[in-house]
């Protein structure tokens, strides 16, 4: 394969391309944010320079375009054995990238205007494709940045030893509506929109409304839906719970969930059947730090909503705060419906 873009020339590895190679490679702190050993004598660089001649297409050289000097490369694998152990992702059709740049050439848009090239290259080359992976260490900020800014997402975890040390990778997926959409997250509209609420509406529901179902990826690839209470504020909704459990595992290996909430409904004079607001929020959740500025205020908020008496609320608060997990969802997409049950 070979790919052009506006400052960038992207090709197979050659014999001629090794001095420039081992002189970004030789670098430990690249190696580090990589994953290889930090420590790489002479054989073992051989054989890593070895793997790029024989895979082609696999292992492609990132050129400066004004003179043509190798700074980088992005490799382009199967899934992972990760990837391919998840229970959702390991059923799909899906290509994993991995990719290292020169120090002296970062921060200035190089890797993405590379990587998005390549994405669609490789979604619009196979129409079979559902997404693209992409992995980096929690310690890696740039990277994680980096893939944020592309539409990846990330789905979940797993701990690595490397180098002495135990260390968190996290996985990040495009999917192919995602990239479709723009790298944004792709929902479909309703089907039945005349019933449709308004975005007001939908924040009247989950504002008025005491508690719904959150659904979670859960173990085995089963969906688990819990019921919760919640309290909604700017764009965002806030539960609390235990600090351990089916849920919080489900969340920590994917962010991803939805939350449903039903109001009581109403009969029109004269009418059997009911007429329910029913909001659908899909979103990330995570579990927030008990010393984030603010979450004592949420939780306080919580507990007013449910509990008429703000004393007793006050001493709650205080016997529970050390214990209680609060959980923050960020709403991506929502929608509500009007629905008559005749």
């Amino acid at each position: 394969m070979e790919l052009d873009t506006a400052r960038l020339h992207l090709r197979p590895f050659c014999e001629a391309d090794r001095a420039a190679w081992l002189d970004y490679f030789d670098d430990r702190e690249l190696r580090r944010m990589m994953g290889y050993a930090i420590e790489m004598d002479e054989a073992a660089l051989r054989e890593d320079f070895a793997f790029r001649l024989q895979n082609p297409e696999g292992a492609l050289a990132l050129c400066l375009r004004d003179g043509g000097r190798v700074i980088g490369h992005i490799c382009v694998s199967e899934a992972s054995p990760p990837v391919q152990a998840d229970p959702v992702w390991g059923r799909r059709r899906g290509k994993s990238l991995s990719f290292a740049l020169h120090r002296d050439f970062r921060r200035q848009g190089l890797m993405k205007e590379a990587l998005r090239a390549l994405i669609d290259r490789l979604f619009l080359d196979d129409p079979a494709l559902e997404f693209v992976n992409g992995g980096w260490f929690s310690f890696n900020a740039a990277s994680a940045a980096l893939h944020k800014s592309l539409g990846f997402t990330p789905e979940f975890t797993h701990l690595l030893e490397r180098n002495g040390e135990r260390i968190e990778a996290i996985d990040g997926f495009l999917s192919r509506a995602d990239w479709e959409n723009g790298g944004r997250p792709a929902f479909r509209g309703m089907r039945r929109y005349k019933q449709q609420l308004s975005e007001e509406e939908c924040v009247s529901v989950l504002e008025k409304e005491p508690r719904g179902v959150l659904a979670v990826l859960g173990e085995q690839g089963y969906p688990y839906a819990v019921p919760l209470d919640h309290l909604y504020r700017d764009g965002k909704l806030y539960f609390h719970g235990a600090r351990v459990g089916h849920k919080l595992d489900a969340i920590r290996r994917c962010g991803k969930v939805s939350y449903c909430v039903m109001d009581e409904g109403y009969r029109r004079e004269g009418e059997w059947a009911l007429n329910i607001r029913s909001v659908i929020v899909f979103g990330r959740i995570r579990a927030m730090d008990y010393d984030e500025p603010g979450i004592e205020d949420i939780l306080r908020a919580l507990g007013n909503k449910y509990n008429p008496d703000p004393a007793d609320v006050e001493r709650e608060l205080r016997a529970a705060i050390g214990r209680v997990q609060m959980l923050e969802l960020s709403i991506e997409h929502m929608t509500g419906k009007l629905v008559n049950e005749a």
